[in-house]
Parts: structure tokens; C-alpha cells; sequence
């Protein structure tokens, strides 16, 4: 297509989300692509000078940014972004928006990580979270002194990128009812071991402890510790 501006596209992983909005802006966009294994942290030097010299030749080709995630991989295309002009949007999906030293989770938790995310979040044109509470919340669920307030503006109060929230789609042709059959009151959740401690996988047991009739299923990680049921 004539005229089809070419789109930067920087994520950590092609997680499913990554993957459907690189389907979603494949459409409009000629899509160029930068993504490392960056979960593989002793190589996070050598992706970095090796972004920095992908964007050096191809800024000048690229008319747009969007970025998945704050961390170690959106700083250099932020900051290009800011020096050449070209517009770039930071789609935060939650773990770059916390600091949870009590869980060992968030990227504000990170002694270095949180310096990249925070300078991402200042020279990015546009932050785009996938919910209000990311912006800023209060978190009643776990209650730790100095972890109650989260969201990207309790950490960086000042910040004068505008924000906009940009929810998840949701295939609901996919989730309706009669697309599958219930059987035998069964059902199945996913966890990693740290997604079981995050995510309230304790709840699962609390659940199956109420609801006898129901079989419940944990896929994902090895047997996780049984608590004690009211």
C-alpha cells in the first residue's frame, strides 16, 4: 500500500496480547518489529546496544513507536522517539505499574528496572494502561505498610505524559455460552507458581472447600502449599 506508514513495534515477549495488537496494527501499519528474549537477564547489556544500533539506522524510516510494557527494552526507543519526533505510545499492563517488595513483584521493585521504567513513562508521548487502576489505586487486598498506594502516578506524582486507558479486547463470540459444554461441574485454572501467590490461587481452594459438588483443577506449577479453610 502507497503511503502505509511504517510502525515500531518494541515488546519484552510476543506474549498473546503482543500478538493480537501487532494482528490489530498490521492492518493500518507497516509493522517493523524489535523484540529480544529479554527475560534472559545476563544479555540485557548486549540487547541493549544491539537496539540502540537497530534504532540508530532505522529511526529514519519509522514514523511511529508503541512500545508493550515499561522496562530495560523502552527506554532507547522512548528516548529516540523524543530526540527524531516520532510519536510513541507506552501500553502499561500492570507489573510495570506496581511496587510490591513484600510479593518480590512489580518493576518499581527493581533496583535499576524502576529507573527505566520511570524515565520511559517521562519521554514517552502518550502511556496507554490497560485499566483505570493503573493509572492510580489503592490496594486493599494485600495490606502492607508502604504498598497500599500503586498505579503509575503514585510513583511518579509529577508526570506530565497524558494517560489514556486502552482495555484488553475481549472475543466474546469465543466466551459465549454455547460455544462449549459444561461437564461435571468442572473446572480448571492456570497459574505459574509466582501467578498463584499474585493472583489469589488460594481462593481456588477456598472455592472447592464451599462448592463440594464442583471439581477444581490447577494446571501450571508444581502442587501448591494448602492452607487452612474457615
Amino acid at each position: 500500500m502507497k503511503n502505509q506508514e511504517t510502525l515500531l513495534f518494541v515488546s519484552p515477549r510476543l506474549s498473546g496480547f503482543a500478538i493480537n495488537d501487532l494482528n490489530i496494527l498490521s492492518k493500518k501499519y507497516h509493522v517493523r518489529q524489535n523484540i529480544y528474549n529479554w527475560e534472559k537477564k545476563n544479555n540485557t547489556p548486549f540487547y541493549l546496544i544491539h537496539q540502540f544500533f537497530f534504532l540508530c539506522i532505522n529511526i529514519w524510516t519509522i514514523d511511529k513507536i508503541v512500545v508493550e510494557f515499561a522496562g530495560y527494552w523502552s527506554l532507547l526507543p522512548c528516548l529516540f522517539g523524543k530526540i527524531f519526533n516520532k510519536k510513541s505510545i507506552l501500553i502499561s499492563h500492570g507489573t510495570d505499574c506496581a511496587n510490591l517488595p513484600s510479593l518480590n513483584y512489580g518493576s518499581i521493585n527493581k533496583k535499576y528496572l524502576k529507573t527505566f521504567c520511570k524515565l520511559s513513562y517521562r519521554l514517552s508521548h502518550l502511556i496507554c494502561p490497560v485499566s483505570e487502576s493503573l493509572i492510580q489505586s489503592e490496594n486493599h487486598f494485600h495490606l502492607k505498610q508502604n504498598e497500599i498506594n500503586q498505579g503509575i502516578l503514585s510513583f511518579l506524582p509529577n508526570l506530565k505524559t497524558p494517560l489514556k486507558v486502552i482495555h484488553n479486547g475481549l472475543e466474546i463470540e469465543f466466551w459465549k455460552a454455547d460455544t462449549y459444554k459444561k461437564k461435571n461441574n468442572s473446572f480448571m485454572a492456570v497459574f505459574s507458581s509466582q501467578q498463584y501467590n499474585l493472583k489469589g490461587g488460594e481462593l481456588i481452594f477456598t472455592m472447592a472447600y464451599r462448592m463440594k459438588e464442583c471439581t477444581f483443577e490447577i494446571a501450571g506449577m508444581e502442587q501448591p502449599r494448602i492452607t487452612k479453610h474457615p
